[in-house]
């Protein structure tokens, strides 16, 4: 009653807090804190080693020496608000260790020339057994913001708002973690040689929850011995399993060899640092300084990544009959795609073949892995199918038709200057001739690419072209890159300015000439009639009869 009402029910705590008790206070309430950890993760942790040994003797002692380490290493955990992910990858490492020592136990007791110790896959009930060992071992080399989201799901139960709340992250980013990770480990799994449908890919997943209670008398084996170990009592720990010490130990040592060479991979890392700086002060030092980065050096940019007010082409070969898919869909402000009858997915953010991916998960719910081209035939194998991963599926296609979100503009004297969308890595010799060319007015020697400094400030970063370096000589080095942003800025030829004003004079002078010219040659026509005898019009007026009055 004291440790419930006075320190709080440990059941409400996120791990963080839980394990921050432990390592911080005695007593009842570490007791407490230590006891509620093991309830919350002790079902994951041996439903791992179940799968990974064969023997539920070899699992419980992989299962004790699991929560032992945490004693000895609680110090060490980074995300303690994600320890199941933690939990899982020591289990992992664990149960492998203790699987491969059994073994080559084996080996040597059967004297055989089998590689057994090496051996990944040994198809058990069918196969599923050993799916989900698999399943195991890839889900422990995801990286922590996939594994952490799916522990807490698949392996432990907990809804995505659970999930949410113990992680601390927006649920939708929870939600697409998760997506993302089912793909990632699918193709894990891939590659391994193991094709899963999605049907038993998901059943294998959720089917984990269903599998290994946590036995009364060992979980309190485990807890009695972790307490006493974390208690300074070394002798607390022969109450749980001489194995489990064992194993223990040997993951430990695993563990510090592991972090040793994390620790010379990082002070090689900074050794080197420390040479090229070295070296690049002596070339300070001398007449020869390094020159600085080139402005003009082509970055490898990411793929182009939708945003509002993208425009966006979804086809798929074949849907539900009268729910066609096909046409041009519009990224809307709230960064969502309208799939009409099944729904809408959100797109922004991603690039096209994530785009894809996504789709292709969301339609799932609707069409079949024939439909969506996840399946196709094997010639190899008769009668069989062979797995497709999402982003190579021939049955749907996702293209960009109209890129709205990045721009850039070109203005002066080109043919059509405006703005012009980026579509992949544009260099200012494409903006150039999207814009139509240059006038005979621009100045060749005059144009410069206008940047916006970095960070939000109103400096701008003027960068000189040369026209003619990158047209006549092939020289790269001013052709640069296009960002979001720029404008490419073609100004006129003074010299241009100057001959067209006066051809504009010339032009006003010629037209006056002419019509003065033309005005002598009618006077000089009418003095020609006068001479020929001719009456002009005038004087034939004069000479006319006047009419008889009546």
């Amino acid at each position: 009653m004291h440790t419930l009402f006075c320190l709080g029910a440990a059941g409400q705590l996120t791990d963080g807090q839980l394990l921050a008790r432990f390592m911080e206070r005695g007593g009842e309430a570490a007791d407490a804190a230590f006891e509620t950890l093991v309830e919350r993760h002790g079902p994951m942790v041996l439903r791992v080693c179940l799968r990974v040994l064969d023997d539920p003797h070899d699992a419980q002692d992989a299962f004790q020496a699991t929560f032992l380490i945490l004693v000895r290493r609680s110090s060490s955990v980074r995300r303690r608000d994600s320890l199941g992910s933690w939990l899982h990858g020591v289990a992992l490492r664990v149960a492998g260790n203790a699987r491969r020592k059994n073994l080559r136990r084996r080996r040597y007791e059967r004297r055989s020339a089998e590689r057994a110790a090496e051996v990944d896959v040994c198809p058990d009930e069918g196969g599923r057994l050993d799916l989900k060992r698999l399943l195991h071992e890839e889900l422990g080399r995801l990286p922590d913001r996939y594994r952490a989201p799916m522990v807490l799901c698949y392996l432990e139960g907990h809804t995505c708002e659970e999930a949410a709340h113990r992680l601390s992250w927006p649920l939708g980013t929870v939600k697409s973690r998760l997506a993302r990770g089912r793909e990632r480990l699918r193709g894990r799994l891939l590659r391994r040689g193991v094709a899963p449908t999605v049907g038993t890919f998901m059943a294998a997943l959720a089917g984990e929850r269903a599998v290994g209670a946590i036995p009364v008398a060992i979980e309190d084996v485990t807890i009695r011995a972790a307490i006493g170990l974390a208690a300074g009592r070394g002798g607390a720990v022969e109450v749980g399993s001489s194995v489990a010490t064992e194993l223990m130990e040997g993951a430990l040592r695993t563990m510090l060899v592991t972090s040793r060479k994390v620790i010379a991979a990082a002070l090689l890392a900074v050794g080197v640092a420390v040479v090229g700086t070295g070296s690049l002060t002596q070339r300070a030092v001398g007449d020869d300084p390094a020159p600085p980065p080139r402005e003009s050096e082509m970055i490898a940019l990411p793929l182009y990544v939708v945003e509002p007010p993208d425009m966006i082409r979804v086809d798929l070969h074949e849907s539900l009959p009268g729910r066609p898919i096909r046409g041009d869909r519009l990224v809307r402000p709230d960064g969502r795609i309208s799939m009409g009858y099944y729904g809408q997915v959100y797109v922004a953010g991603l690039t096209v073949s994530e785009i894809k991916e996504k789709i292709i998960l969301h339609l799932r719910k609707y069409l079949t892995e024939e439909q969506l081209g996840l399946v196709i035939p094997d010639s190899a194998r008769s009668g069989r199918s062979r797995p497709v991963s999402p982003a190579d599926s021939t049955r749907v296609s996702v293209e960009v038709v109209a890129f709205n979100s990045k721009a850039y503009y070109v203005l002066g004297d080109v043919a059509t200057p405006g703005r012009m969308p980026i579509t992949g890595s544009e260099t200012v010799l494409d903006g150039l001739n999207c814009a139509g060319g240059l006038l005979p007015s621009a100045a060749v020697s005059n144009i410069r690419l206008v940047r916006p400094e970095p960070g939000g400030s109103n400096l701008e970063k003027f960068l000189k072209v040369d026209y003619r370096a990158i047209v006549e000589n092939g020289d790269p080095a001013t052709n640069y890159q296009i960002r979001p942003g720029d404008r490419l800025i073609v100004y006129r030829d003074p010299k241009s300015r100057l001959m067209q004003e006066q051809e504009t004079k010339a032009q006003e002078t010629n037209a006056m000439i002419e019509r003065r010219l033309s005005a002598v040659e009618q006077r000089l026509d009418r003095v020609i009639e006068l001479l020929e005898g001719r009456t002009p019009p005038s004087s034939a007026k004069e000479s006319e009869p006047e009419p008889e009055t009546p």
